[in-house]
């Protein structure tokens, strides 16, 4: 595994002296790393605790006031969606770094986030769509192509509110999972009125599942936060969590990406919860997805080809709501697509 893995992992969970170790490592200086693994906020909240300072720390610091500002916009932002939503009596759970961010870690800015990733159902995505416009959420994308994109391929809408935060409102999940996979999600979330009468939050094991298969999703170099979240929700999650979570990605063909994942929190972190979920999801795999798996652990860091992991699940035979088209999209994209860099 790469060192400058090692050297986060071992300063994040507080350890003293890989602390210090890494304010002084050679190499990739601290800060840019941790801005790379968007750690900046933790490692910060680390180093106040454990009593050590300098430079590194200081810039780790100005790293956290500044998503402690980001939060902020993302919070009023999120307060106008949510608003909307409710007059429109559409159930919502938010996703990934703004859900997170919110329960699991000691602040909103401790888990740095860009934008606001929002599931609902495919059944409510034109009246949602038609009450965040109403308050002043405007569409990245318009056009024939784009709708086609919408409802043949895409799943999520995008936007961006008059402070420009980008909003990315799921009415389903990635193509490479299974296509019931976000409305089950939000069959089994409770209600959350903290965030407002239509909100719901996602069931921690479906938390995990969620954040295993999107790691693997997006374009390396994958930020070491993303395993972060894996670790800490396996560290406060229910008791049954490990076995939920396992259960859950063998119930949709998800053992690949969350055995993985698991596997690599469990050697950065010797973690035993993790290595207890990686063995579980790890004994139903097929030979083409040992084989991927066997690929990226050897590797042993963050930036194994998405195109691996899919391919791999594609041959086993996993279902996935896009089938071959992955394949087929990632050499020519849909005409109607619309992007942007989020968290």
């Amino acid at each position: 595994m790469h060192p400058d893995l090692i050297r986060l992992a071992g300063a994040l969970s507080g350890a003293r002296e890989a602390m210090r170790g890494l304010c002084i490592a050679t190499g990739a200086p601290a800060e840019a790393l941790a801005r790379v693994h968007r750690v900046g906020p933790l490692l910060a909240l680390q180093a106040t605790r454990l009593g050590i300072d300098g430079p590194e720390v200081n810039a780790w610091r100005a790293q956290l006031h500044a998503w402690t500002a980001r939060a902020a916009i993302l919070e009023r932002s999120q307060a106008s969606l949510r608003g909307a939503l409710a007059n429109a009596g559409i159930a919502w759970a938010p996703l990934k770094g703004v859900s997170l961010g919110r329960w699991l870690y000691e602040l909103p800015a401790a888990r740095p986030t860009t934008d606001l990733d929002i599931l609902i159902r495919m059944q409510d995505l034109a009246s949602a769509r038609e009450h965040l416009v109403a308050v002043g959420w405007t569409g990245c994308g318009s056009g024939p192509e784009h709708e086609r994109y919408l409802q043949d391929e895409g799943y999520n809408w995008k936007a961006v509110d008059r402070l420009g935060v980008p909003l990315e409102l799921h009415y389903r999940l990635w193509g490479s999972v299974p296509g019931v996979l976000g409305e089950v999600m939000l069959d089994r979330s409770l209600p959350d009125p903290s965030n407002g009468t239509a909100a719901r939050r996602l069931d921690p094991a479906d938390e995990l599942v969620v954040a295993a298969a999107h790691l693997w999703l997006t374009a390396p170099p994958r930020p070491l936060l993303y395993l972060c979240d894996i670790k800490l929700l396996l560290d406060h999650g229910p008791a049954d969590i490990v076995a939920a979570a396992a259960d859950r990605s063998r119930a949709h063909g998800l053992e690949l990406q969350v055995s993985t994942a698991a596997t690599l929190v469990a050697r950065l972190w010797s973690h035993d919860r993790s290595r207890e979920l990686a063995e579980l999801t790890a004994a139903g795999l097929r030979p083409s997805e040992r084989l991927a798996r066997a690929v990226v652990l050897r590797r042993g860091d963050l930036d194994a080809p998405t195109a691996l992991l899919v391919a791999a699940r594609l041959v086993a035979g996993r279902p996935s709501r896009s089938g071959l088209r992955l394949v087929l999209r990632a050499l020519r994209p849909h005409p109607g697509i619309t992007t942007h860099r989020g968290a």
